[in-house]
């Protein structure tokens, strides 16, 4: 058995694509494949980027348990790389300056499956707000998806001589 993981990327000056994929056999060639990200990349602006396709996107601050990520949520039970697996949808990334960024994002995944008249009470919305403030940073965050989702979250963390300290919160 064994496994292929390969992660592409091609840039130009204001386009870039990515391909980031896997593919598994065991031992009797059985094949298991899995595209974690394929997505193009559009920088109409220095400060600007607009992501379109499966992308993978952090949304809290943690490492392992991310309260705030109702996006593309991991599964904390298990150390699968499934888990970061991203979400069909459009990202506008708007970075003004290094110490502010504004990040929206629109994942129509549920609605790939079931695409009806009202296909828009599907689509999931973000919208993440982060600021540095010297060693402190904040992120406020909503995810949004009719009847079904509505996740404001809030997120601190604090440098201190190396050590990051943070804090992570979101209500459902």
């Amino acid at each position: 058995h064994g496994t292929i993981e390969l992660d592409h990327r091609l840039d130009f000056e204001t386009v870039m694509f990515r391909i980031h994929h896997q593919l598994k056999a065991d031992k009797d060639i059985q094949f298991d494949y899995d595209l974690f990200e394929a997505y193009i990349s559009i920088l109409p602006a220095s400060w600007m980027t607009i992501d379109i396709g499966k992308k993978h996107v952090n949304w809290g601050m943690g490492s392992l348990f991310l309260p705030t990520d109702a996006l593309n949520p991991r599964n904390i039970d298990t150390t699968d790389a499934r888990q970061d697996i991203g979400f069909p949808g459009i990202i506008l990334t708007i970075m003004p300056n290094e110490n502010f960024s504004v990040i929206s994002a629109l994942s129509f995944e549920n609605s790939l499956d079931n695409f009806e008249s009202e296909y828009w009470k599907d689509f999931r919305y973000g919208l993440l707000l982060s600021a540095f403030f010297g060693n402190l940073q904040i992120k406020t965050s909503l995810i949004y998806e009719p009847d079904t989702v509505f996740r404001p979250g809030l997120a601190v963390s604090f440098d201190v001589e190396g050590f990051i300290f943070y804090s992570e919160a979101a209500v459902d």
